[in-house]
């Protein structure tokens, strides 16, 4: 869990509210689970899980003839990724007011996709936190849409 837990009462019973999703930034797998705890309860142990990667879900096709890739990058899915992973360090607008660099000036699709893949400079590499899809949707985001907001 990367995420603050929460508690309240209902009732007159304390409960213990915790997210977690998985973090970008550390390269843990994804999935999306809410964690609801009463402090008076027990819980069993529980039979440790495999985690599934970020990248088993955008496995490269087997062939060429299967159109499951998608060729075309979407802003859209781009905009998600980067308010995800990214807006911690290069702020909403992209001018890195959190101590990331600035990327208004970014219009080199191909060089940005390197740059998330590979990092740069202060940047984590992206490779193995990102699926492909993600990698081209939020450079593309950056390359489009970040140039327009400023």
């Amino acid at each position: 869990m990367h995420a603050p837990v929460s508690t309240f009462e209902y009732k007159g019973k304390q409960y213990l509210l915790a997210y977690s999703a998985g973090s970008a930034l550390l390269g843990t797998a994804r999935g999306d689970s809410v964690w609801l705890f009463g402090l008076d309860g027990t819980l069993s142990p529980v039979q440790p899980g495999t985690p599934i990667s970020r990248q088993a879900a955008a496995a490269p096709a087997a062939s060429t003839n299967d159109r499951s890739v998608r060729l075309q990058p979407d802003v859209a899915a781009g905009q998600r990724v980067y308010t995800q992973a990214c807006v911690f360090c290069h702020g909403t607008d992209g001018k890195g007011d959190h101590g990331g660099a600035s990327l208004v000036a970014v219009t080199d699709l191909a060089a940005a996709m390197q740059t998330v893949t590979a990092g740069r400079n202060n940047m984590p590499p992206f490779r193995t936190t990102l699926t492909p899809d993600e990698i081209r949707d939020v450079s593309a985001y950056v390359v489009q849409a970040l140039a327009k907001l400023n």
